[in-house]
């Protein structure tokens, strides 16, 4: 039977599996929306729209350059920080029931704006965790905020801030995304550590996490997609939980937990920036549109407003308000409000009005095809056409660049300043071109190269993405080294929308995060951690393995996947040890590994702990042999550790014996320039830099352009100085790693077996 199924064509079998999906593709309970549409052209300061909240005749509408109130149809003012408010970046909005003051949440802080004024709460000046802010709620007499640090309370009686972390919550990191009051508790969506629950009566907190280890339906290998949620809603009508990430829809109740992706319902794309429900609907706000699920009946209604995506409906009768011609898509769905039957949503093609009680049903969905048709990826992000990212000077264009990168105050300034080092010789390199003639007959662009610094004690380095998005108008970023801080980057990006290309972090949660605006250069530590895990296996004789790692975030995710990767295929007795960043005396976690009696140590830190680890743990008679990943296959560590590293063997992202000619002319021109070697920091700098301006020449200085033209290396291949990338579907690059051991005092390096 088995055998003869698989000789049925597979279109056949796809079908079968669609046929008890079709009374749900094929009809609709929701009516046809009639939609109208605000752009720049009506007075709108951005056709970027990522908040609205309406209230009777009111509307207010939050876009990336200001607030906008629209009274009874018609755009009245528009507000910017020259009128007081916090930020010109307005990414949610709620209204006060009992007063009715506006909260305004903002990249730069939250504001309030009530009586005619703005009063506004920052991290400095009032106790909120941090002036970078994704969404806010006010209720009962509490405004709460999701900043990229935490979630802030204000106690609107005592005027006092409560804040929220990993410390008192059960978030693994303390990266709220979005708020949701339903049944007497606060829901919240969290980036990395699913969705908190919290009892406003009894002050109590639970988690609904979605990982492999928390539930056996996940689809993810590892730390689970699931886990970084967009949004949520709560139905206390059917006690359901819905949550939505950018790998598609859940439904969890007390029975069973369910996904939905395009591929097995109305989804208009797996890509969900937020959901909302009303009533008996769930709104899903996607990329390409918005889908509405009818809960009680389980129908869809699709809006994708698509003419590149197969059998895609248009949105119905939709004009501008000026009376120029229709748009082609909804693009980008953020936020979505209703005042009795007109809705308003906010997209990145406009502030669309949607009137729901002018005709009557219809069939959206004409057929399974559509859903057979469409990609569960993120797909192309339609958007208006852009200003270009350029300004001249002197009869030249330039293009900004930017860099996230810790260039100072920070343990990591060393290799950020490596990152900048070869970033500017790519960026000079460019520059002496400037003027001439591509080989497609294209002008050469000239380039500038914008430094922020992604590291700060009091956390206000999280808006300088924003600073370099808006008040820069870079084309694109390219960070950066700590994990944490690239997270809150591809959080920026995906609401203003701007490339980010990875070269520096190891953690593997941010190619699962699912970005569509993220090119993935540097093989992360899932990737590093497969290579590491097998050549630990081929020693003889393991039975228990001592990790010594750093209190951090990226030795922390390293670690785990390490343990996971060796956990596949082998049962070893696993000693873990940590200590704080910048320690120098480790006699205690030296004492816990010769306690345990282990086979062999991995360390993960940086070189400036590892040398002196290293040195420790020889003094103290323990031999056996060391490993480690990346950060530590560096010279520093030979020259800060001397003979104690002798033997050490690391991953290593970069082999110089085999990047090629290339690479040793690229390494003397860096040598040349600055007076020392290339790190594997500034060359994957400099290659990223190279395939950013590669992507502008082709495709002209427009964000959204450059992004598709990145996007198309996606399955292919790339050629940089240190060497040949190959690219998945996202586009992440999946090269092969090399290993790299201390012999004679320096780093020997070889292929590992496949």
């Amino acid at each position: 039977m088995g055998r003869d199924l698989e000789r049925v064509p597979v279109w056949i079998r796809r079908l079968f599996l669609l046929l008890p999906l079709l009374p749900a593709l094929t009809s609709v309970s929701a009516a046809q929306i009639k939609w109208d549409r605000y752009t720049t052209a009506d007075g709108l300061p951005s056709n970027r729209i990522l908040s609205v909240a309406a209230d009777s005749d009111a509307v207010w509408v939050g876009t990336d350059h200001g607030l906008v109130l629209i009274h009874q149809g018609n755009i009245r003012t528009i507000f910017t920080t020259q009128d007081g408010l916090a930020s010109d970046v307005v990414t949610a909005l709620s209204f006060d029931g009992s007063t009715g003051d506006l909260w305004i949440a903002t990249y730069g802080g939250v504001s309030c704006y009530s009586a005619g004024t703005f009063h506004n709460y920052t991290a400095l000046a009032s106790g909120l965790a941090n002036d970078v802010v994704f969404d806010i709620a006010a209720k009962d007499g509490f405004v709460w905020a999701a900043t990229a640090t935490g979630l802030s309370r204000l106690n609107l009686r005592t005027g006092n801030w409560t804040n929220y972390d990993e410390r008192n919550t059960p978030m693994i990191d303390p990266w709220p995304t979005r708020i949701v009051f339903a049944n007497k508790a606060a829901y919240i969506a969290t980036w990395g550590s699913g969705v908190l629950e919290y009892d406003l009566a009894a002050d109590h907190w639970a988690q609904h996490r979605h990982s492999q280890t928390d539930n056996p339906n996940t689809i993810s290998n590892g730390t689970s997609i699931r886990d970084f949620v967009t949004g949520v809603a709560f139905d206390a009508s059917s006690n359901t939980l819905w949550v939505s990430s950018h790998d598609g829809l859940f439904r969890q109740n007390e029975r069973s937990l369910e996904h939905y992706d395009p591929e097995n319902s109305g989804l208009a794309s797996g890509y969900i920036n937020a959901i909302r429900l009303h009533g008996n609907e769930l709104w899903i706000l996607t990329d390409r549109g918005v889908s509405i699920l009818d809960t009680k009946t389980g129908l869809w209604t699709a809006f994708l407003g698509s003419a590149a995506s197969k059998g895609a409906l248009q949105p119905a009768s939709v004009k501008s308000r000026n009376g120029s011609a229709s748009p082609t898509s909804l693009g980008q769905v953020f936020d979505v409000a209703f005042d009795g039957g007109e809705v308003w949503m906010a997209t990145d093609n406009g502030l669309f009005l949607g009137h729901r009680d002018v005709l009557t049903d219809h069939a959206v969905l004409a057929s399974s095809e559509l859903h057979m048709g469409l990609s569960g990826g993120p797909g192309h992000l339609a958007q208006p056409a852009s200003t270009k990212h350029t300004k001249q000077i002197g009869g030249s264009h330039i293009v900004n660049i930017g860099l996230y990168a810790p260039v100072d105050n920070s343990p990591d300034a060393l290799r950020g300043l490596e990152m900048y080092h070869g970033a500017q010789l790519a960026v000079e390199e460019a520059n002496s071109r400037a003027g001439q003639q591509s080989s497609a007959g294209k002008a050469i662009w000239a380039y500038a190269l914008k430094v922020h610094n992604d590291s700060d004690p009091w956390g206000a380095s999280t808006v300088e993405p924003v600073k370099m998005a808006i008040d820069e108008n870079v084309i694109a970023v390219i960070g950066s080294i700590d994990g944490a801080a690239t997270h809150t980057l591809l959080r920026i990006s995906s609401e203003l929308g701007f490339p980010v290309l990875n070269t520096a972090t190891g953690d593997p949660t941010i190619r699962e995060t699912g970005t569509p605006w993220l090119v993935h250069l540097l093989p992360d530590n899932r990737q590093q951690s497969r290579v590491l895990a097998k050549y630990i296996l081929g020693q003889r004789r393991m039975r228990t393995l001592g990790i010594v790692r750093e209190n951090a975030r990226y030795a922390r995710i390293g670690a785990e996947v390490l343990k996971e990767e060796i956990g596949r295929s082998r049962q070893l007795l696993f000693v873990e040890a940590s200590f704080p960043s910048g320690a120098t005396d480790f006699a205690k976690q030296i004492q816990q590994i010769r306690d345990a009696h282990v086979d062999g140590i991995v360390l993960w830190c940086q070189p400036e702990e590892g040398a002196p680890l290293l040195r420790q743990l020889r003094a103290a008679g323990i031999h056996v042999p060391a490993f480690g990943p990346n950060e530590l296959a560096s010279p520093q560590l030979i020259s800060l550790g001397g003979a104690a590293t002798e033997g050490f063997a690391a991953v290593s992202t970069l082999n110089p014996n085999r990047a090629g000619h290339d690479y040793e002319q690229f390494r003397r021109r860096f040598l040349n320039r600055f007076g020392e070697p290339a790190s594997d920091y500034a060359s994957y700098a400099y290659d990223a830099v190279n395939l950013l301006i590669a992507a502008v020449e082709k495709a002209g200085p427009d964000r959204d352009k450059v992004m598709d033209a990145l996007r198309a290396y996606r399955a292919s291949e790339w050629e940089g100085v240190t060497g040949k990338y190959l690219f998945d579907q996202r586009p992440n690059s999946t090269a092969s790693l090399s290993m790299a051991r201390v012999e004679g005092g320096r780093f020997v390096y070889w292929l590992p077996l496949k």
